[in-house]
């Protein structure tokens, strides 16, 4: 048990090497393109992933330098950029307190420089911050050495020490375990990533350019991955969803933003209007609080359509003919009998199982559009099942079967182009 916490240290390097890259998800690379873009908007400099590489590759090559100049001889405590002296009634209880020590004195000499934290940052910096790192630190911190256990007055001493090589190695590793795409990251884990950005600038600000030659090089590269983690931190999202083919803007603020692209808000109350070549004007308002992903689908509705007809036909055990109507007359659509061209057939489903005086309920639609007899395109959606009592059935399946039709109608309606579909 002696040296368990230094195998386990040598572990974490060992399979970090063997695995680092091993467990990437195949479907990152589409989040990564979304979440570039929007960093790229937001900042107006290089993307997270760009940033994320451009120090991967800084802190790489400056580490196969020093290793070349250095060799494979194990570290001499001369060689020490970083020192914690610990003692403890046992070997054990001595190396983790030189462990404990040496993070302490990153946080003490990081502490005189507060502006690497950037402080409007939630209050991180502070006294959490501190905590965070010296916690964080007995993890991630990689290549730590041992001076050989001393016995003085019943206890044991040793020093635990980095070299200006282990600095770099820990540098590394911190950047290579953050998390390849931000658009998956959940609010809850912001800190946690935050942390170890800032306990990477800990180690860098704790040595000096004598020691670690063109440290300053490093922390620049560097910053430009804190600054964008930071702004997520502090920001929520919101995309406004229209067909690829439409073009237009969404002011919010007196600032104009492009469809489909994500926009990254403070937390608050914002009103916002759509302008879209060819459709009506759209106006609203959303709350945005810190780590929102939110998604508006807009309803478009063309502005100069004209007043067209087309054959409706619905078949469902609720009466909707009414309401699927007036969503089709929002958009000049006019539902006649008569034989025209243009049909919308909308088929509703539904099963119940019921339990003692509940039953649960599944509702789906399918909503199909022929041209000349011909299909043009068809959608169905699968309402999320619920249950209600068997006294209330009637009422809520009548009530949810009006808000799933009107609400697909809505949507199908806006998702194709109306002007082909009613083309001569």
């Amino acid at each position: 048990m002696k040296n368990f916490l230094y195998n386990i240290l040598i572990l974490i390097v060992v399979f970090s090497t063997s695995q680092l890259f091993a467990a990437k998800e195949k479907n990152f690379d589409t989040a990564k393109e979304n979440a570039d873009e929007a960093f790229s908007e937001l900042s107006g400099e290089n993307s997270y992933k760009e940033s994320q590489k451009d120090v991967q590759k800084a802190f790489t090559e400056l580490d196969e330098s020093m290793t070349k100049s250095s060799g494979n001889a194990r570290p001499a405590l001369s060689k020490s950029v970083l020192k914690g002296f610990g003692t403890g009634a046992t070997e054990k209880a001595a190396r983790l307190d030189a462990l404990a020590q040496l993070s302490n004195a990153i946080v003490v000499t990081v502490s005189s420089r507060t502006e690497i934290a950037q402080s409007e940052v939630e209050g991180k910096y502070s006294q959490s911050f501190s905590e965070d790192i010296k916690t964080s630190s007995t993890t991630f911190l990689k290549g730590v050495s041992y001076t050989q256990p001393m016995k003085r007055s019943g206890e044991y001493q040793i020093t635990a020490f980095m070299t200006a090589e282990s600095v770099i190695n820990t540098v590394t590793y911190l950047t290579k375990t953050l998390p390849e795409s931000l658009e998956d990251l959940d609010p809850a884990n912001y800190d946690g990533v935050l942390t170890k950005i800032y306990l990477a600038y800990s180690l860098l600000y704790a040595v000096t350019d004598t020691q670690i030659p063109g440290r300053q090089q490093y922390i620049d590269t560097l910053g430009k991955l804190k600054e964008q983690i930071e702004k997520l931190a502090k920001h929520g999202s919101i995309v406004f969803k229209a067909r690829s083919d439409v073009s237009g803007k969404v002011d919010i603020d007196g600032a104009s933003y492009e469809l489909n692209k994500k926009i990254f808000l403070k937390p608050g109350q914002y009103d916002f209007t759509v302008k879209t070549e060819g459709f009506k004007t759209l106006s609203g308002s959303a709350s945005i609080r810190k780590g929102d992903k939110k998604t508006v689908e807009l309803i478009l509705i063309p502005e100069k359509l004209g007043k067209k007809e087309v054959k409706l036909e619905i078949k469902c055990p609720v009466d909707i003919k009414t309401d699927v109507e007036k969503t089709l007359l929002d958009f000049n659509i006019v539902p006649t009998q008569n034989d025209v061209k243009q049909k919308i057939s909308i088929e509703i489903r539904g099963n119940s199982r019921q339990v003692d005086e509940y039953a649960r309920i599944e509702l789906e639609i399918f909503l199909h559009t022929f041209i000349d007899g011909k299909k043009y395109k068809i959608t169905s959606y699968k309402h999320p099942a619920f249950s209600v009592k068997r006294a209330d059935m009637n009422a809520r399946i009548t009530t949810e079967t009006r808000k799933m039709a009107t609400a697909v109608v809505k949507k199908f309606l806006s998702s194709i182009n109306l002007n082909e579909f009613f083309a001569e």
